[in-house]
C-alpha cells in the first residue's frame, strides 16, 4: 500500500513543526496543552491503532473492531480516490473530537458556578458529534461486508459529505458568546431546612400562607424588633412556596441592605428576575421594566427581607395593584409596614415564651445530658435572662455549648445579669445588630429620649405621661415653647420609638398606656451610654455605695443610680459637677444627705428620692433654683427645705404619710404644674387652703387631693366607677366642720368631688355650698358623690353660695345615707333662670331617712307656693338613669312638668310614701307622656303608689319591665310593655283624637292601637249613657 506510507510520510512532516511550537508553549506557567492539539499530534505520529480510532469509535469489543478496520483498509488498497478523501476526513474528525473534549471539560467546571447554565446552541452541537460518530462507526461495519461499497463513488460522495459537516462543526465550535449562560432560577434555590420554635412561629407561618391562597391584598408586613426572628419566619416560607410553586407561584428573595436606595433595590429585584438593567440609567424606565416583569407573570410572591425605610411602588417597579404578585416584607419598623400600604395586614413577630426559649437553647447547646442537675438550672436561667430573644438565645447557647463546669455557668449567669453585658458574643453579635435600629432613628432629639429612658426606669414599665414629663423637665424638648406641644412632640417620639420595636406598648386599667424596654434593648441602650461621657447610668446594679469622686466629671450632665443598695453618702462628699441636669436616687435605701451635696449642683433640672427611706433633706436643696421636678414620694420623710425660690419647679410629688409635713413657700411656685401628693392630713387643712388659694391664678395640673381625718385609713375610694372619667379628683374623708370659718378652699380645677364620712355642725340649714363655698368656682365639675354626711339639708340652698353654673358640666349625682338631707335641690336653685344640669345624666339617691322631694317645688306648709311651684317645669335633657332607693318619707320626685326624654332606666325601691312617678300639674291638659328611650323601669316595694302617670306612658324602647304584684296600679290590662295607662274613666275619654298619634301606633303597635281604641269607644257610650241618666234625672227634679 505505497498510498499508505505516502500518507503516513506526510504526516510525520507535518509534526515536527507543530511539535517544536508546543515544546516552547507548555514550559509557561499555568499552560495546558490543548486536547485537540494532543490528539493531533498523536495522528501525525502514524500510530496505527490510534488512527483507526476515529473509524473504530465506539465498538464494543476491541477484537471485532481490529477485524472490521483489517477489512475496510484492504478494501481501501484497491480504491485510491477514497484513500485521499479519507485522508482529510480522518484530520478533521480528530480535531472535532478534541474540541469536543475541550468543551465538555469547560463546562464541566462552568455549570458548578451559581446561577449558570450551558447554551441551548452549545448542546446542540455536542449531539451533532454523537451523531456524526455514529456514522463513522456505521463505516466501519460497512468496511466489513466490502460488498457494501459496490461502487467507490458513493462512499467517496459519502465521505465527502461527512467531512464539510465536521468542517462546519469545527467553526460553529468556536462559540464566541461563550458556552454558558446566567439562569436566574437555578439562583432560586431553596434555604437550609428551617426548624420552627415557638407556638407564634407555626401561627404566623399559617397566617401568612392562607394570606397567600386566600386575600386579594396585594402586600403584607411581618415587623419587629432586631433578633426577633422574622427573617427565619420568612425564609421558611420562602421553602415552602419553592416546593409548592404550583400552589402559590414563583418566589423570590430579596435582601434589602441596610442604606438600600432606589437604584439599588432595583438591582436587586432585576437580578433575581433574570431581568437587564445595566444599560438602563432612569430610575423611572428601570421602574417600568420590573413592573412590566412582574405584572406579566401569572403568579409570583416577591419577598423583600430586612426593610428599612419604605418605598414607593411605582418608584421601584413593585406592582401595588391587582393580584398577580404579592408582596411580603420584613422591618423592624411599623410605620414601614403603614407607609409601604400594608394596612391591617401585618403581623408582629413576638419574643419566645420560657419554654420554647428552653427549648431553643438546649437544641443549639448541643448535648446537653453531660450537664449535671445544678449546671442544667444554671443553664435555664442563662437562657431566661436572654429574654425570649431567639437571636440572642442561640448565640448564648452556642457560646457555651461543650462547657460542662459549673463555675463557668455561674459566670456566664452573672456576665447576662449585669446591665451592660460583659459576653463577648452577645455585644458582638445581638447588642451590636439591635443598635441598628437605634442607628435608623436619625433625629437627634428622638435618640437623646430613647438613651435617657435609661435614667429613669429598668424591668418596669412606667406610665406614658410620665415620661414625657420627665423628657420637658429634663430639657429634651426645650426647643418647643408651648407646653401642649411638647406634649404632642413627647407622644409622637414614644410613637416612633414603639414603631421601631426599641419600647414596648402595655395597657392597663382604664385603657392607661405604659411602656416597658426589653432587657437586651436595655443592655444595647446601655452600652450606647458608655460611649457618651456625659451620662452615668448605674440603674439596678447592685451598688453599695455612690461612685467615688473620679467617676464625678466635670462634663457629667445626667446620673441615675436607682434601684442599687445605696444607704448612705458619705459626710462631705461634694461632687463637682456644674453641668449635672438629673440625678435619679430612686429606690435606694438611703436614709442621710449631707448638706454639701447639692453645693455644686446649680443646673440640677430633676431631682428623683422616690421610694428611698430619707427622713429630712438638707437645707442646701432650697438653693436648686433650677430645678422642674421634685419627686418625693418617701414613705419616712418628714421633713422638706422651704421650696420658696424653687421658682422654676414644674412636677412636685410629696410622701403620702401622716408624719409629714407640708414644706414652706409652696404657696409660691407659679410654675408648678403637677401636684401629687396622696393624702393631706386634717392638722394640714390651714396649709392645704393656703396652697389652693394661691394656685387658682395658675393653670395647675394636678390628679387627686386628698383630706384624710384622724382615725380613717386611706384606701381605695369606693366610687372609682363613678369617678374614673374625671381628671382632678378631690376626696375628703372623716372631717368635721364646726363652723363656716372652717370651710375648706377647692381647686377651681375639681372635676370629681367625693365626700364621705364628714360631719357638719350648724344652727341653721345647710347646703353643701355653705360648707364649700369654693365650689362655685368649679366649673368644670362632672361628678358629685356625697356618702354619710350628717348635718348636710340640701346640694344647695341659695343659689347666691351655689349658683346652677357650677353644675354647668355635673354628669353623676350620688347621694349616700345623709340622714338630715331634705330636698337634694331646693326651690331657690331650681328658680334660677339659666338652664338646669343641661349635663346630668345619672342620679341616685339611696338610704336618706328624711328626703321628701328630689327636686323642691315649693314651701310644704304653704298652699299657695305648691300651686305656684307646679307651673314651672324641670327639663334634664340628658337624663338616662334615675335610681331611689329606701327613701320612707319620699312623696314627690317633682310635682311640676318633669321632662326627660333621654331616661333609660328608671329604678324606684322602698319608698313607701310615693304615690304617683310622675306627676300631673292640673292646669296642663296633657294625657300622653312620651319616653322613648326607656328601656328598663323596676317598681318595687310602693305600697302606696297608684299611679306610674295619670294619662298614658309611651315607652317604644321597653325592654325590662319589673312592677310588684303587690302594687295597687290602675292600668289597662291586656297591653304590652311598650304602653302603660291609666285604666281611669277620665284618662280615657281625654286621650287625644289627633289622627297622626293614632297613626303612630297603627304602625308600630297595631294591636295595643285596636284594643285601646275598643275600649275607649265602650267607655264614651258608657259616659254618654250615663250623661243621658243624669240629664233626666235633673229634669224630674226639676218638674
Amino acid at each position: 500500500m505505497d498510498w499508505l506510507r505516502d500518507w503516513l510520510s506526510d504526516i510525520f512532516v507535518g509534526k515536527s513543526d507543530v511539535g517544536t511550537e508546543l515544546d516552547h508553549t507548555v514550559i509557561q506557567p499555568r499552560k495546558k496543552q490543548r486536547k485537540e492539539v494532543h490528539h493531533l499530534l498523536t495522528a501525525l505520529e502514524g500510530n496505527r491503532y490510534e488512527d483507526q480510532s476515529v473509524v473504530k469509535h465506539g465498538q464494543e469489543q476491541g477484537s471485532s473492531s481490529k477485524s472490521q478496520l483489517t477489512g475496510f483498509i484492504d478494501w481501501l488498497s484497491g480504491h485510491s480516490s477514497v484513500c485521499q478523501k479519507m485522508r482529510a476526513f480522518s484530520f478533521e474528525i480528530r480535531r472535532l473530537i478534541a474540541r469536543a473534549s475541550d468543551v465538555r471539560k469547560e463546562l464541566e467546571h462552568a455549570e458548578i458556578q451559581p446561577g449558570k447554565k450551558r447554551r441551548i446552541e452549545v448542546q446542540y452541537w455536542l449531539t451533532d458529534i454523537e451523531r456524526i460518530k455514529g456514522e463513522i462507526r456505521g463505516m466501519a461495519m460497512y468496511g466489513q461486508e466490502q460488498r457494501s461499497f459496490s461502487s467507490s463513488s458513493k462512499l467517496v460522495q459519502h465521505i465527502e459529505n461527512i467531512t464539510k459537516e465536521v468542517s462546519e462543526l469545527i467553526q460553529q465550535g468556536r462559540f464566541p458568546n461563550g458556552l454558558v449562560l446566567h439562569d436566574h432560577d437555578s439562583t432560586r434555590l431553596p434555604f437550609p431546612p428551617i426548624v420552627p420554635w415557638g407556638r407564634m412561629f407555626a401561627l404566623n407561618s399559617k397566617t401568612i400562607l392562607q394570606w397567600l391562597e386566600d386575600h386579594n391584598h396585594c402586600i403584607m408586613g411581618v415587623y419587629g424588633m432586631g433578633g426577633v426572628g422574622k427573617t427565619t419566619l420568612l425564609m421558611s416560607i420562602y421553602n415552602v412556596l419553592q416546593a409548592h410553586c404550583d400552589i402559590y407561584g414563583l418566589a423570590y428573595w430579596v435582601a434589602v441592605s441596610q442604606n438600600c436606595s432606589v437604584h439599588k433595590l432595583q438591582k436587586h429585584i432585576a437580578k433575581e428576575l433574570g431581568v437587564e438593567l445595566c444599560e438602563e440609567d432612569d430610575e423611572r424606565k428601570r421602574a417600568a421594566i420590573l413592573h412590566k416583569t412582574l405584572s406579566g407573570k401569572t403568579q409570583t410572591v416577591l419577598i423583600l427581607d430586612d426593610m428599612w425605610k419604605p418605598f414607593l411602588g411605582h418608584e421601584v417597579g413593585i406592582p401595588l395593584e391587582g393580584n398577580n404578585c404579592k408582596i411580603i416584607l420584613s422591618t423592624r419598623s411599623l410605620e414601614v409596614c403603614r407607609r409601604m400600604g400594608c394596612k391591617n395586614f401585618v403581623i408582629k413577630a413576638e419574643v419566645l415564651q420560657e419554654g420554647e426559649a428552653w427549648d431553643l437553647f438546649r437544641d443549639k447547646l448541643g448535648d446537653n445530658n453531660t450537664l449535671t442537675v445544678e449546671a442544667e438550672q444554671l443553664a435555664r436561667s442563662v437562657a431566661r435572662e436572654c429574654g425570649g430573644l431567639p437571636l440572642a438565645v442561640a448565640t448564648m447557647a452556642r457560646s457555651m455549648s461543650g462547657i460542662v463546669d459549673i463555675y463557668e455557668w455561674q459566670n456566664a449567669l452573672t456576665e447576662l445579669r449585669k446591665p451592660a453585658i460583659g459576653q463577648v458574643d452577645m455585644k458582638d453579635d445581638v447588642l451590636s445588630k439591635l443598635q441598628y435600629s437605634y442607628d435608623r432613628l436619625n433625629d437627634k432629639m428622638f435618640k437623646n429620649a430613647f438613651v435617657s429612658c435609661v435614667l429613669y426606669f429598668g424591668d418596669d414599665s412606667i406610665k406614658r405621661t410620665e415620661l414625657i414629663d420627665l423628657w420637658v423637665s429634663e430639657g429634651l424638648l426645650d426647643e418647643i415653647e408651648r407646653r401642649e406641644e411638647q406634649v404632642i412632640k413627647g407622644h409622637t417620639i414614644l410613637n416612633r420609638l414603639e414603631n421601631s420595636c426599641l419600647l414596648e406598648t402595655i395597657t392597663g386599667q382604664g385603657n392607661e398606656k405604659s411602656v416597658k424596654m426589653h432587657d437586651l434593648i436595655r443592655d444595647m441602650a446601655i452600652m450606647i451610654t458608655h460611649e457618651i461621657p456625659h451620662v452615668m447610668a448605674k440603674y439596678g446594679e447592685t451598688l453599695l455605695k455612690v461612685p467615688e469622686k473620679e467617676h464625678w466629671s466635670k462634663d457629667l450632665e445626667k446620673v441615675s443610680l436607682c434601684w442599687n443598695h445605696i444607704e448612705k453618702i458619705p459626710c462631705g462628699m461634694a461632687p463637682m459637677t456644674p453641668k449635672l441636669t438629673v440625678l435619679m436616687l430612686n429606690g435606694n435605701p438611703l436614709k442621710w444627705i449631707p448638706e454639701s451635696f447639692f453645693a455644686h449642683m446649680t443646673t440640677l433640672r430633676i431631682l428623683g428620692l422616690s421610694g428611698t427611706d430619707i427622713e429630712r433633706l438638707p437645707d442646701s436643696l432650697s438653693d436648686l433654683e433650677n430645678l422642674r421636678m421634685l419627686l418625693l414620694k418617701c414613705d419616712k420623710l418628714t421633713y422638706v427645705p422651704s421650696l420658696e425660690k424653687l421658682m422654676k419647679l414644674r412636677v412636685l410629688e410629696l410622701p403620702c404619710n401622716e408624719n409629714f409635713l407640708a414644706p414652706r413657700g409652696i404657696e409660691s411656685l407659679k410654675s408648678l404644674e403637677k401636684l401629687t401628693p396622696d393624702v393631706w392630713e386634717t392638722n394640714n387643712m390651714t396649709c392645704f387652703k393656703e396652697v389652693v388659694e394661691s394656685w387658682q391664678v395658675c393653670d395647675l395640673f394636678w390628679e387627686e387631693f386628698r383630706l384624710i381625718g384622724k382615725g380613717h385609713m386611706c384606701g381605695k375610694v369606693d366610687a372609682e366607677d363613678i369617678l374614673r372619667f374625671c381628671d382632678k379628683k378631690v376626696v375628703i374623708l372623716g372631717v368635721g366642720f364646726g363652723d363656716l370659718e372652717s370651710t375648706l378652699v377647692l381647686p377651681s380645677k375639681t372635676d370629681g368631688l367625693f365626700i364621705k364620712n364628714v360631719t357638719i355642725e350648724g344652727s341653721s340649714s345647710l347646703g353643701l355650698g355653705d360648707v364649700f363655698p369654693s365650689l362655685a368656682r368649679a366649673k368644670d365639675l362632672k361628678a358629685l358623690v356625697i356618702r354619710a354626711c350628717t348635718g348636710l339639708e340640701y346640694i344647695s340652698a341659695s343659689p347666691n353660695l351655689l349658683p346652677a353654673a357650677a353644675f354647668w358640666h355635673l354628669k353623676k349625682l350620688v347621694i349616700e345615707e345623709c340622714p338630715e338631707m331634705k330636698v337634694v335641690f331646693s326651690r331657690e336653685f331650681l328658680q334660677q333662670k339659666q338652664p338646669l344640669l343641661p349635663n346630668l345624666e345619672h342620679i341616685s339617691v339611696f338610704l336618706c331617712d328624711r328626703v321628701e322631694e328630689i327636686f323642691e317645688t315649693g314651701d310644704r306648709e304653704n298652699e299657695y307656693d305648691k300651686i305656684n311651684a307646679t307651673k314651672s317645669s324641670l327639663v334634664l335633657p340628658k337624663l338616662r338613669n334615675l335610681s331611689l332607693s329606701s327613701l320612707p318619707k319620699l312623696s314627690s320626685i317633682y310635682r311640676g312638668s318633669f321632662f326627660c326624654t333621654s331616661l333609660e332606666v328608671l329604678l324606684i325601691h322602698n319608698c313607701s310614701e310615693l304615690v304617683e312617678i310622675f306627676e300631673t300639674p292640673f292646669f296642663l291638659n296633657k294625657t300622653i307622656l312620651s319616653l322613648p328611650n326607656l328601656r328598663e323601669l323596676r317598681l318595687t316595694k310602693l305600697p302606696k303608689l297608684s299611679s306610674i302617670y295619670r294619662g298614658l306612658l309611651l315607652c317604644t324602647s321597653m325592654q325590662e319591665l319589673r312592677l310588684d304584684r303587690s302594687l295597687n296600679l290602675n292600668l289597662v290590662p291586656s297591653l304590652s310593655r311598650h304602653i302603660l295607662c291609666d285604666s281611669s274613666t277620665s284618662t280615657l275619654v281625654s286621650l287625644p283624637i289627633d289622627p297622626s298619634f293614632w297613626d303612630f301606633l297603627h304602625r308600630n303597635l297595631p294591636k295595643d292601637a285596636h284594643h285601646l281604641s275598643d275600649l275607649i269607644e265602650d267607655t264614651v257610650i258608657v259616659c254618654d249613657i250615663m250623661l243621658n241618666n243624669s240629664n233626666i234625672i235633673r229634669t224630674q227634679l226639676k218638674q
